[in-house]
């Protein structure tokens, strides 16, 4: 992330609430009309240039085929046809007895750039009023994103830690280099040395199969983050040590394309409580230790 965040604020409200449910179905008993399933969505475009699908769908089935034309929007994005993308066929059909077509884009990743938010736009073609529903449309917006291939060994050697933690002013410090090591290769966890303080490393784990545009790090269980007397001044509880754990219910990020993180965690001290809840930026570096 060569274009970092530099302001980040949390705000956590927990609400809980019950919720009753009782089995009763709704069905759909109104006309037939035909759309695309979202009018936004995300596609990531990996090395493999695998194609993807973005669906047509309908309200209702019907005994015979349905075709459609697909046409691209010229002013709905900054996607160059030909270049960054291209469509397999320029018409789309739903077959007898079903209600979804697909319309197949292959991504070009070789001519997508690590920071690019591509997108375009599809509309039908030639379609009977009768079926197009005025709530949905006939149009849909689709954005590519570069998803670079995961490998732990790109994650091993130095990162820069950018943390709130250190903003709100404990540590005496505002940035931290860190030496990173591989922990344990098959599960993709990864050892942070000295994280937020001198003999105190916390282990992250990587998931890249949650999501290729995102993959999900997050702690290995709780863990002690280091010594209250060295980011308070005093002992804070009846140990001094202060524990961090995830945040829970905020999404982490994870850039594979340019080697950055964003994960929250929550430090408390054992029968004292919550210190509070700190976002950590993490930036990997190929420069070897200063």
């Amino acid at each position: 992330m060569k274009q970092l965040i530099t302001g980040l604020v949390i705000v956590v409200t927990m609400i809980g609430s019950f919720i009753s449910c009782s089995e009763e179905y709704t069905t759909y008993n109104g006309p037939s009309y035909v759309m695309f399933a979202d009018t936004l969505a995300v596609y990531p475009i990996q090395q493999s240039n695998e194609a993807f699908k973005v669906d047509l769908v309908a309200t209702k089935i019907t005994n015979h085929d349905r075709t459609f034309g697909v046409e691209i929007i010229g002013n709905k994005g900054n996607a160059i046809l030909g270049r960054h993308y291209t469509l397999e066929s320029n018409s789309v059909t739903i077959k007898a007895g079903e209600n979804k077509g697909n319309i197949i884009v292959r991504g070009n990743y070789d001519k997508i750039e690590n920071t690019d938010t591509l997108t375009f736009g599809l509309r039908l073609a030639s379609i009977d009023k009768s079926v197009e529903w005025d709530l949905y449309g006939i149009e849909t917006k689709v954005q590519m994103r570069k998803a670079c291939p995961f490998n732990i060994d790109d994650y091993a050697g130095y990162c820069r830690l950018s943390s709130s933690f250190f903003q709100n002013g404990f540590g005496g410090i505002e940035t931290r280099k860190i030496k990173v090591e591989i922990a344990n290769r098959e599960k993709n966890i990864l050892r942070f040395i000295d994280f937020y303080d001198k003999g105190y490393d916390i282990y992250m784990q990587i998931d890249p199969t949650v999501d290729v545009l995102n993959p999900s790090i997050k702690m290995v269980g709780e863990q002690t983050i280091g010594d209250s007397r060295n980011f308070f001044t005093w002992i804070y509880g009846y140990d001094g040590m202060v524990q961090a754990q995830d945040l829970r219910g905020v999404q982490t990020m994870f850039n594979t394309c340019e080697r950055f993180a964003i994960h929250y965690m929550t430090l408390y001290v054992n029968e004292v409580g919550i210190v509070g809840s700190f976002y950590n930026i993490i930036e990997w570096s190929d420069e070897d230790e200063e």
